[in-house]
């Protein structure tokens, strides 16, 4: 009681011996004493706040209490990082009863995290070998914490590590100097040039010199079988990653560019001048602070206790070996590692005694409620958003680093939370964001139904499409665990998520420059397992009220003399947000709820990034004067929607088909690039464009129906990307790119995706909007275009439905709608085929669709892809356009230049025919397996090197054959 204002610290120790409720179950006479003086100097107890990472400071005899407390004031304890309670002695020496490390004070710009682990690129065999080893000294390590684990791992990782050069950055001079260089290697080589030619008498066919050629030959040889193992691995690693093909893409061609990643020079927003790389680490310190900083203080336990909690809670039982199973496939192993160093890749290789032990720890961790140090600091790392200039930092998006094991932990946690949400039905309908059974294609089908409902029966739909300002970075931590508790989640569950979210830090790197550690008492980390379910939670209120208004787009419909339906306020993907209203004053409405709710969860919606549209009757009088949190909202003609451009007016989707045409162009260059052939055209090729290409152009396949032009336009780009894969000439038939490429048409893509997604409504649960749309749209017989185009696609592809009532009795299908598309499509490309003359004998032998294994970057194999489409351009051949003589002039028989003889008979081109002469064996038709490329005796090999003689032997006749 003697202590000044003055004071911002006190330790109290052993001497005070006193004990609180908190962690003793009682409160004794010093105790309340503590607490008094902590009331009379406005000093906060921080052993009980959540800067404070154990609680417990004597442990004996089967007995814990806390007996040590740090008191600090207001101003201190916001510059405070966080105290640590060094309970195992891990980083301090002990005294005869507790081991105490207090960590405290300072302001934390100031201070510099450790070293974290440099990463460094860990192979499969790597992570395969440390793995072997771990699981080998498994039995014989005692590991009994987090820390322990992490240490033994990285000592493993570090051993392995091999020295590598490191990339100097290049400087500015550089280029310039390069260039001249250059000139001066061509001028020399110029030079060089003009004196060989004056050397007569130069023996080229000289000992030494075939000996050069031949070990050329042969590195040559060696190269190339190098650059097949790699880009093999590539393809192999593009198709396992599935739907982060594209990205996966476009980060390798990014790493063939051989320039160094430069960041761009940070300007001021208040001055405008641009930072040197001291004060970029200065100034990015300032703006990581001002966003993530907020009210930090602790919620008191009875705040967070609500009377609604729900009778069902998440599981808190041992974590399985299942689900650690699931949750470390979810995540990929090239993923990026945290400050601790551990590759993801390892994470995978572990053996089972390995994994058990973490598995272990993992237990240990959710049974005790806290989680490591490690934890708490990330790397912060500074994503373009693609728009708006590089200099200011308003337009990076901060992406958190964390380590690989936090990951895997907040999985299972996220896994748990998602289960107990989907079963006490915590989230209502109209949030379709990351939940297991629900699709973006789910918004966008409601959206694009509702629009065309809206213009079939002539009344308005009035849209308000709302951009929520630093949704993640903005969520104040205070106000998300009261929701959560208003939510119904038990005070166990929310402790555990605010000791994951205390005392958290980042790190960000720029211009090859580390800044300071930054606190973080605001925002949620992006990147994050738990982030979108947290902020899903978040603003359920929201949703609430939406629901809640009575306003809405109506879609009421009467089923069995019964009206269902209801109006739909809007639709929300995870933090988009659209307000659907069939009023002017209904959609107001809607706007002040989210407007009045967003600013009590300190949410505030961009007006400039907002739109309003309108679509059916009311078109023209898009005019009137709408707000949200008193800033306007302006009308525009079209805004981009879950990656779907929607435009005004009846063809709402023109403008989205405009961009799509631009993207197969795009995507056609990019897969025909020579600088991506790499070892084989014919695979890489095809692979990029299956994988990287067709994602794109059939994103929301499902649910949008583009012009038939526009399906034609994309077949057509898909065609000649086949024909460049092949090296065919532009006159191959379709068919045989087709059949010969082993991919399917667009139409047959967007009749799989169709017909799957019908079947999904119709077996969907009855309170979903995408399923009463479902039911809306056919019982009260509204054509859209939807609608109209599936009931097409699912008679020419020969598949039953709709399927409107699934409960009814009916018959099932014997086979998958994917099965039937291929079926039908089969079918109708081997009709067409037969009908061609040219692709008789390819039509006759040729029996599916199917990737061919045996096609490579030779000139034989473009022909020989010709010949199996009819289209090799023979004497015969060439004579139906022209007048020219027929006769082969390459071989003493007489007989005409057809295809047939030009592979199997002529004796003027080698190498011989050695096998018995067969047409259909010689294109590769029939006798082909995957291992022919590799064997030159076979038949289609020896079918190319004739081809390609015979080729070489007419351009030295003068004489274009193609």
């Amino acid at each position: 009681k003697r202590l000044s204002q003055h004071w911002e610290t006190y330790h109290c120790g052993r001497r005070l011996h006193a004990h609180l409720e908190e962690f003793d179950g009682r409160t004794d006479s010093n105790g309340k004493l503590l607490q008094d003086m902590a009331e009379q100097l406005d000093m906060a107890i921080v052993n009980s706040q959540d800067k404070c990472t154990k609680k417990t400071i004597w442990t004996a005899r089967g007995m814990s209490s806390t007996i040590d407390y740090c008191l600090v004031s207001p101003n201190l304890y916001e510059k405070l990082n966080y105290m640590e309670i060094d309970e195992e002695g891990d980083k301090s020496l002990g005294s005869d009863h507790s081991r105490l490390l207090i960590t405290f004070g300072g302001k934390l710009m100031e201070m510099r995290v450790s070293e974290p682990m440099k990463p460094h690129h860990v192979t499969q065999a790597k992570a395969q070998t440390i793995a072997r080893k771990l699981e080998e000294e498994v039995e014989t390590r005692h590991v009994e914490t987090y820390g322990n684990l992490t240490r033994w791992w990285k000592d493993h990782l570090e051993k392995l590590k091999r020295p590598t050069r490191r990339k100097r950055r290049r400087k500015r001079w550089w280029e310039a100097i390069t260039r001249r260089q250059l000139a001066n290697r061509t001028l020399r080589g110029t030079i060089r040039k003009r004196k060989e030619k004056k050397k007569a008498q130069i023996q080229k066919d000289s000992r030494e010199w075939r000996k050069y050629r031949s070990r050329k030959i042969e590195v040559t040889a060696l190269i190339q079988s190098k650059m097949a193992k790699v880009d093999n691995r590539f393809l192999d690693e593009l198709r396992e990653a599935g739907r982060e093909a594209p990205l996966k893409f476009w980060r390798h061609v990014q790493g063939q560019t051989g320039r160094p990643r430069e960041d761009a020079v940070i300007k001021d927003d208040a001055t405008g001048k641009e930072l040197d790389p001291g004060e970029t680490n200065r100034y990015i310190e300032r703006w990581i602070g001002n966003m993530f900083t907020g009210d930090s203080r602790q919620m008191d336990s009875e705040e967070g206790e609500t009377e609604d909690e729900l009778q069902e809670q998440p599981s808190r039982e041992e974590i399985t070996e299942r689900e650690l199973k699931r949750a470390v496939k979810r995540i990929g192993g090239t993923t990026a590692t945290g400050m601790d160093g551990i590759p993801m890749r390892l994470v995978k290789e572990l053996g089972p005694e390995t994994r058990a032990l973490l598995r272990e720890i993992l237990n240990q961790i959710l049974e005790e409620g806290w989680v490591p140090v490690e934890w708490r600091t990330s790397r912060l790392r500074l994503i373009y958003k693609g728009k708006g200039q590089k200099s200011t930092l308003g337009n990076y998006r901060p992406i958190a680093i964390t380590s690989v094991l936090y990951r895997v932990f907040t999985q299972i946690i996220r896994d748990r939370l998602q289960t107990w949400v989907e079963a006490e039905g915590v989230l209502g309908e109209l949030q379709n964001g990351f939940r297991w059974g629900r699709r973006l294609e789910d918004n966008l089908f409601v959206m694009t139904q509702a629009i065309e409902i809206a213009q079939k029966e002539n009344r308005p739909l009035y849209l308000c499409f709302l951009d929520v300002s630093k949704a993640y970075d903005t969520v104040e931590h205070r106000k998300l665990w009261t929701q959560l508790a208003e939510r119904g989640l038990c005070s166990e569950w929310i402790d555990l998520l605010r000791e994951v979210y205390r005392g958290t830090a980042v790190v960000a790197q720029w211009q090859q420059e580390t800044t300071h550690p930054v606190t973080c008492s605001k925002g949620l980390r992006q990147g994050c397992p738990l982030s979108p379910l947290l902020f899903m939670l978040y603003i359920a209120g929201i949703e609430r009220r939406l629901q809640e208004s009575g306003e809405g787009f109506s879609l009421e419909y009467l089923e069995g003399g019964e009206r269902k339906g209801g109006k739909l306020p809007g639709l929300i993907y995870a933090d988009d947000m659209v307000l659907m209203a069939d009023s002017l004053q209904g959609l107001q409405g809607l706007m002040n709820e989210c407007g009045a709710m967003g600013e009590a969860l300190g949410l505030s919606f961009s007006s400039h990034k907002s739109g309003l549209m309108v679509f059916g009757a009311a078109e023209e009088n898009g005019t009137a004067s709408l707000s949200i949190q008193a800033n306007p909202v302006p009308w525009v003609d079209h805004y981009k929607y879950l990656g779907v451009n929607l435009q005004k007016g009846h063809h709402y989707l023109l403008e989205h088909e405009t961009k799509v045409k631009a993207k197969s162009r795009r995507n056609k260059g990019i897969a025909t690039a020579k600088a991506l052939w790499g070892y084989n055209r014919y695979e890489v090729t095809r692979g990029v464009w299956k994988m990287v290409a067709v994602p794109g152009l059939t994103f929301g396949n499902s649910v949008l129906c583009l012009s038939s032009g526009t399906r034609q336009y994309l077949e057509v780009r898909q065609r000649e990307v086949g024909r460049s894969a092949l090296g065919a000439s532009r006159t191959a038939p379709n068919e045989a790119v087709q059949g010969d490429m082993g991919w399917s048409g667009f139409e047959a893509r967007e009749a799989r995706a169709k017909l799957d997604f019908e079947r999904r409504l119709s077996r969907m649960s009855e309170e979903r909007w995408a399923r009463q749309v479902f039911k809306y749209v056919h019982l009260r017989s509204v054509p859209t275009r939807w609608v109209r185009w599936t009931r097409q696609l699912a008679q020419r592809y020969e598949v039953s439905g709709p399927l409107l009532y699934p409960a009814a009795e009916q018959p099932e299908l014997q086979q998958s709608i994917r099965t039937r598309v291929i079926e039908s499509e089969t079918r109708r490309w081997a009709e067409a085929a037969r009908r061609k003359p040219a692709l008789a004998l390819y039509s006759r032998e040729k029996q599916e669709v199917k990737r061919i294994p045996f096609m490579d970057n030779s000139k034989g194999s473009a022909l020989l892809s010709d010949a199996r489409g009819g289209m090799l351009r023979t004497r015969v051949f060439r004579a139906k356009y022209m007048d020219m003589e027929v006769k082969c002039v390459m071989c003493a028989l007489g007989a005409d230049e057809t295809a047939e003889h030009v592979i199997l008979e002529c004796t003027g081109i080698k190498p011989d025919v050695t096998y018995e002469p067969d047409m259909a064996v010689a294109l590769g038709f029939r006798g082909v397996n995957e291992q022919c490329a590799a064997d030159s005796s076979q038949p289609v090999e020896v079918t190319k090197r004739r081809l390609e003689s015979w080729w070489r032997r007419a351009r030295e006749q003068n004489y274009e054959i193609g």
